[in-house]
This record gives C-alpha cells, structure tokens and sequence, in this order.
C-alpha cells in the first residue's frame, strides 16, 4: 500500500521540527498561565486552566523500561534538550521493569500517573488495526474517544470490510486511515526495523510469514537435503 501510494504520502505532514510552532500548538491549546493564573510570563512551567478553574501544569510523566538504549536516547534527545524548557514543558523519568511498563500502559483509568511510554509495535498479517481505534476498548491506549477517535475506527474498520481480493480498494481505504492518522498524530514513530531470516540453501520447505506461522511451525515442516 506504501509503495502504491508512495506520492500521496509524500504531500502529508512531515512536522518539520520548529520550536516556533510547537509553542503555537501550546498556547492554541490553553497553555498560556503561570501557576497563580496569571499570563505566562514566557519562562517556566506553562500551566492550562480546567474546568473546575484549577491550574494544570505542563509536566509528561514518562514510563520507561529498565536497560533500554532506546529510553537512553530518548533522555538526550527528548527529556533534556532545551527546546523543552524553553517551550514551557517537563518531562519526567520513570524507569521499571517490562511488566510494570505494560501495566501502566493498557490502564486507561484517569488515576494512571503515566502519559508517555516508549515501546514498539509490529504490523499484523493480516494488517488490522481497528482494534487499537476501538472507542472504550482497553486496546484503545491512546485512549482516543470523540468524533476525533471515533473516525480513526471507522476508517480502520472500512478497511477490514473490503471486498476479498479488491486491492484497489483496499489501498484507498489504508491511506484514507494514514492520511487522518497522520493529521490526529496519536503516536510519534521514532524509528523502524526490517526483520530477515537467513538460512542455509540446503533447506527446503520451511516456509513462514513471520506472524501467524512463525519459524516453530515452519521448522516442523522443512527437510534439509
């Protein structure tokens, strides 16, 4: 589908990194006081007034695993890089264990301490993201909900409907979903892997596809010459 649409994707939003912007996004959104209420004063902690007429300050509590070069990376370029400061944020480290991570990440309750964590994600063959969009769905974690969440879904979902063999079709329908998630953003792509299996000539038959026939069925299949 990337290839097909190789054009189209090229005219979306690149984001291209601006300090500028990212401050526009900021007070676009109400972060525009001081702690006391009063207007920001252009350093320090941006705060949000709510509806109950508290002051929310602009402070990501991040979760990270425990011996993670990406996290590491993510301290340097992200946590600590003076663009941050300088926008009116803060970024704060938790390091823990795998399972303490995903328990943080699939909880959805509004007493989750937790708003950022950083992990990676594979497609699926077949290509199905819908329940990851689910409104109210505890796979939903980004916990998108409203009109904005509620489109993803349905884009995601028009995409499972199409007509076996209608690739044509199929391709629109996936670039519809990219095309709206690229403009929602509910997640930042850091980076991307290509995974490859090597083996020797001398074996044949051992055909898998990575997901739902991985190299443990495949092997009881193959025969060496």
């Amino acid at each position: 589908m990337a290839e097909e649409y190789a054009e189209e994707l090229d005219g979306l939003n690149s984001y291209t990194y601006s300090l500028d912007s990212a401050i526009k996004e900021l007070e676009d959104g109400g972060w525009v006081y001081n702690e006391d209420g009063s207007d920001y004063s252009g350093s320090g902690i941006r705060y949000k007034k709510l509806d109950d007429g508290t002051y929310m300050p602009l402070v990501i509590e991040w979760f990270s695993s425990e011996n993670n070069s990406v996290s590491d990376l993510l301290v340097t370029s992200l946590q600590q890089n003076p663009d941050v400061e300088a926008a009116g944020m803060k970024i704060n480290q938790t390091v823990g264990t795998f399972t303490d991570l995903l328990t943080y990440y699939y909880d959805s309750s509004k007493e989750n301490p937790y708003q950022m964590f950083n992990l990676a994600s594979g497609f699926g063959n077949p290509y199905d993201v819908a329940y990851q969009y689910e409104p109210g769905s505890s796979n939903n974690t980004n916990a998108l909900e409203g009109e904005e969440g509620q489109k993803l879904y349905d884009l995601a979902i028009t995409m499972n409907h199409t007509e076996e063999g209608d690739d044509e079709a199929y391709a629109k329908a996936w670039f519809d979903f990219i095309a709206d998630w690229n403009d929602e953003l509910p997640e930042i792509p850091l980076y991307s892997n290509d995974y490859h299996d090597f083996f020797t000539s001398k074996l044949h038959d051992f055909e898998e596809d990575g997901y739902n026939w991985d190299v443990t069925n495949a092997i009881l299949y193959a025969n060496m010459e």
